[in-house]
């Protein structure tokens, strides 16, 4: 548009010029954020996203391995026990937490309102048994953040 000239019957001036190109490049701004997050989505179960059948599936990967295997990858138990049926449990924490930052904003009537600061937990608490032969013959798991990637590249899971 030119500032000045009539379009559409309408004299469009400096400030309606400089308004409808900030609209514009707002509006765009917003498809092309749309567009990428819908992407980045749609990637999230090809790109190994964790999810909970890949977290079982890692851990059926020790049914019958030696506790030696179990120990070399994962680390050392948080804790041993005793089964019921006399055979050893080791246990595995693993814990975190977030804290989303605080985001301020003031309206036009001075009126300040934040949102964010709110901390969130999530845990996960792994059990592997091992028989007298020091074999892994069973596990289980819970909490919320019981999850692995499908694709072991760092880069590629998040």
């Amino acid at each position: 548009m030119y500032p000045g000239v009539a379009f559409n019957n309408k004299v469009v001036s400096n400030e309606d010029e400089s308004k409808s190109t900030s609209y514009m490049i707002k509006m765009n701004v917003f498809k092309i954020t749309a567009i990428a997050l819908s992407l980045f989505l749609s990637a999230c179960g090809t790109m190994g996203i964790g999810s909970e059948q890949n977290y079982r599936n890692d851990l059926k990967l020790y049914i019958g391995k030696p506790v030696d295997v179990l120990v070399n990858n994962i680390g050392h138990a948080d804790s041993l026990s005793a089964a019921p049926n006399g055979n050893k449990l080791f246990v595995f924490n693993n814990s975190s937490s977030y804290t989303a930052p605080v985001n301020c904003k003031t309206n036009s009537n001075g009126y300040q309102s934040c949102t964010g600061g709110v901390t969130s937990e999530s845990w996960c608490k792994t059990f592997f048994e091992v028989n007298s032969k020091n074999i892994v013959v069973a596990f289980t798991y819970k909490g919320d953040a019981c999850s692995s990637c499908e694709s072991k590249d760092v880069w590629l899971c998040f």
